[in-house]
């Protein structure tokens, strides 16, 4: 279970507040893991830390990749995907440290 470490966005504006939108991401099913977590903790996560909706669509036989709708305020959607994003760095960066590969910030 990893934990998402994202800097979150700067103060809502009044529209990012007012502003109900929605948007929808494609993960890749190799790295849906990461987002859902060990028993949905991180996408719980995503859901309780941003304040949006979360809703990772069914998977279809074959695709490549999920969709993960995001909706509520835009600033809601906005701290979710950086949320997602953390996540599935996170996932990238413990498969190069399982392969031997270093990374430097």
């Amino acid at each position: 279970v990893g934990t998402a470490k994202a800097r979150f966005p700067s103060t809502p504006t009044a529209t990012e507040i007012a502003t109900e939108t929605t948007t929808a991401i494609s993960i890749p099913v190799a790295q849906i893991g990461s987002v859902i977590g060990r028993s949905g903790a991180n996408i719980n996560q995503i859901r309780t830390g941003s304040g949006a909706k979360v809703k990772l669509h069914d998977s279809v036989p074959n695709a490549p990749e999920r969709t993960l709708e995001l909706s509520g305020t835009a600033y809601q959607v906005r701290v979710a995907q950086k949320l997602v994003a953390s996540f599935l760095l996170s996932e990238d960066q413990q498969q190069q440290q399982q392969h031997g590969l270093q990374t430097y910030h």
